[in-house]
């Protein structure tokens, strides 16, 4: 449940925003200059759907695991102080979903 309380909202196009399963209890709201004051919407059901990338040989890498692998790799390489490695998979997370990334990734998972 969230509760929100001597709050003053001023020049908002939608003051308040929930989805209709969130327990929302709102005291002394003051509105100035506000189109809607509250807003309800509804939930959008989630397709369990993995992303995947796949490289031109239809080599199939879920995201999900690919962005835990790098993160249990930066993990383990400031443990070991492995700069030259770290300094790779920053780089690697700022390709994610780029061409390049793929065979970064490999390459880093093949040497770890």
């Amino acid at each position: 449940m969230r509760r929100i309380t001597n709050i003053r909202f001023h020049n908002f196009k939608t003051a308040i925003c929930a989805t209709e399963d969130c327990e929302l209890i709102v005291e002394n709201a003051y509105f100035e200059n506000v189109q809607t004051c509250y807003e309800v919407k509804k939930v959008k059901k989630k397709d369990k759907q993995n992303k995947k990338l796949t490289s031109n040989n239809e080599l199939n890498l879920d995201i999900n695991e690919v962005i835990q692998n790098l993160h249990n790799l930066e993990i383990q390489s400031k443990m070991n102080k492995d700069f030259e490695q770290l300094k790779k998979i920053k780089k690697l997370k700022g390709l994610i979903g780029s061409k390049e990334f793929i065979c970064e990734y490999l390459a880093l998972r093949e040497k770890g």
